[in-house]
């Protein structure tokens, strides 16, 4: 298709890992799409299940990124980079978008220049109920403190200039990470109520010890890293007696060992510059830190009550 005069080029770009049938629901969703300038590129992290087969044979116009293996999140920096679009939207193997989404979303940014991330609303695809945003997820101004991986508008120019995600972080608290980074370059990151995602939730390649190690590894990687080394030591030994305590009551001997693993992990070394945030920026993360990393005294009422529960 010809790129038409003042209409702005959106890519998407889905991450895929060896989930065949869901990455082809979605690529047919995408067909559905009502945006005239739209490219689709497909990053492989090394699928062996006839995935990449699958995408040339069914889906010639789609662009294959074939990774040599699974490079996590590292996957879509390569999608990314691919991208020609002013603006990319992500999705995950197992996500698809409203079909008139991609228009909305262009205008949203067209009108707002400072804007560098639109988050979506995520629907469960099976339940029809809303995953993301929840109470307490959001600015009461509508501002968001990060996004949720499976549906988000990029403004390609901030992404290029925050250098993409970190992909050290592999899975899990990326979109922390990039949010973090657009918003210290001025952009805001904000919800869009209208714009909805549709997540499948594939139960396949999901484990809730993989997550405990991950973001455990992972939010301490971010603070490390993004927070006056003070102020980071608080956090880490805040967050680690009550993740310990969490785990030994609710998560049972592997959520135990997965979090300490996680936490060891985490306080490993640091092969990263340290780039403390702005006042500004951690303000605009506040409700996401409130939310998930909670005060001691705080998290030790959650923890009684969902024992006592």
């Amino acid at each position: 298709m010809s790129r038409e005069e003042n209409i702005p080029g959106v890519s998407v770009v889905v991450l895929s890992w060896m989930r065949r049938e869901e990455l082809k629901r979605t690529l047919g969703e995408l067909r559905d799409v009502t945006y005239p300038i739209l490219e689709i590129i497909v990053a492989d992290n090394g699928s062996t299940d006839g995935s990449r087969e699958m995408v040339a044979r069914e889906f010639p116009g789609v662009k294959l990124i074939a990774l040599p293996e699974n490079l996590g999140i590292e996957g879509l920096n390569a999608g990314m980079r691919a991208a020609s679009g002013k603006y990319i939207v992500l999705l995950d193997d197992d996500s698809h978008l409203a079909r008139d989404a991609i228009g909305i979303m262009v205008e949203r940014f067209e009108a707002e220049s400072d804007l560098g991330i639109l988050a979506f609303t995520i629907v469960n695809g099976t339940t029809g109920l809303v995953d993301w945003p929840q109470e307490h997820d959001l600015h009461p101004s509508g501002q968001a403190p990060t996004f949720v991986g499976c549906g988000v508008g990029l403004r390609a120019e901030a992404v290029r200039r925050a250098g993409y995600f970190d992909p050290g972080y592999f899975l899990y608290l990326n979109e922390l990470y990039l949010t973090a980074r657009i918003l210290d370059l001025g952009y805001t990151c904000r919800h869009a109520r209208e714009l909805r995602a549709y997540h499948r939730v594939a139960q396949t390649h999901r484990t809730s010890t993989r997550r405990i190690y991950y973001t455990t590894r992972n939010i301490f990687r971010f603070v490390r890293v993004h927070l006056h080394p003070l102020r980071a030591l608080g956090f880490i030994v805040s967050w680690t007696g009550q993740g310990i305590l969490y785990q030994s009551l609710r998560g049972g001997r592997d959520g135990l060992r997965a979090f300490v693993e996680g936490a060891r992990a985490g306080l490993g070394p640091l092969r990263a510059t340290r780039r403390p945030l702005s006042g500004t920026t951690l303000d605009s993360l506040a409700p996401y830190f409130r939310k998930w990393y909670p005060s001691p005294l705080a998290a030790l009422r959650r923890i009684l009550a969902r024992e006592g529960g």
